[in-house]
């Protein structure tokens, strides 16, 4: 047998390639949406240049790679990166920002943006790829619009995985919950958080024009089924505040949250929500 030099030059290559272990979102993609809730007005932002730096987000669909990490929603991309890089990769991690007032109408409108950026984005991944969506407070109500608007479209988004953070619940879109274009929720909440059910949805236009005459305020729970978990979340015995739910405490900790309420699903899923309780320091 003859083997010339260029053969044995590439020989080791092909050793080389055929132990090389692939990633795993190189065959099994999760590409994961951050949405931030509710911000100050605009004119507010500008005039506390802190305010702004912590709520600026760009507008529409970015990935994590071209996020400033000068702004709040940058660091926190960034940091479910590093926490996790398997679960989190920068390249299908993304931020969807959307004005972030507060309001009913622009949250529908938000909705609308947000199905169409989701189904622009999907057309670039192979048909196997998974959606995982991270909402914090109102933009969780953003995600859930999404009933509404994809209702009549010939094209279905699926949620395969939607995590909600201290979201509002509230009648005119808790509902939604149910439709199956989400296929597992998790709803983290806190006790103590006061924004989570200030917002006075029992005024909203929206309710009265279904004849829907529930509370005043907002919820902390959803309404129990089968693909939904709602757990607490302490630090040091102590429920988060509403804002600490994108503070890089919580942030850093949030893969291993996800992590402790799996292995935990069949007692959550069994007990009332008030008892799922997880302590970040418990994570370390």
């Amino acid at each position: 047998m003859i083997i010339n030099f260029n053969t044995l030059l590439f020989l080791p290559l092909l050793t080389f390639m055929s132990n090389m272990i692939i990633p795993e979102r190189a065959h099994n993609k999760t590409v994961t949406v951050v949405i931030h809730g509710t911000k100050p007005p605009a004119r507010v932002s500008r005039m506390f240049q802190i305010s702004h730096k912590f709520f600026y987000t760009p507008p529409g669909l970015c990935n994590a790679q071209f996020v400033n990490s000068r702004y709040r929603y940058g660091k926190i991309v960034r940091t479910l990166n590093e926490s996790d890089p398997c679960r989190f990769p920068t390249e299908n991690v993304f931020l969807f920002g959307w004005s972030g007032t507060l309001s009913t109408s622009e949250r529908r409108k938000a909705a609308e943006n947000l199905y169409e950026e989701l189904k622009n984005l999907l057309k670039h991944y192979p048909q196997s790829t998974k959606l995982r969506i991270v909402a914090h407070s109102h933009g969780g109500n953003v995600v859930l619009n999404l009933p509404f608007i994809q209702k009549d479209k010939s094209i279905k988004v699926i949620v395969d995985e939607l995590v909600l953070l201290a979201c509002p619940v509230q009648q005119y879109t808790a509902p939604n919950l149910e439709d199956p274009m989400f296929k597992n929720i998790i709803a983290l909440y806190s006790k103590t958080d006061i924004l989570q059910i200030i917002d006075l949805q029992g005024l909203q236009k929206e309710n009265h024009a279904q004849q829907k005459h529930g509370t005043l305020f907002s919820k902390r729970r959803f309404k129990e089924q089968n693909n939904l978990v709602q757990c607490r979340v302490r630090s040091k015995k102590r429920d988060l505040m509403h804002i600490e739910f994108v503070m890089s405490n919580f942030i850093q900790k949030l893969s291993n949250v996800l992590n402790a309420v799996q292995n935990q699903l069949s007692l959550f899923k069994d007990q009332h929500p008030d008892k799922n309780i997880i302590e970040l320091q418990d994570l370390d």
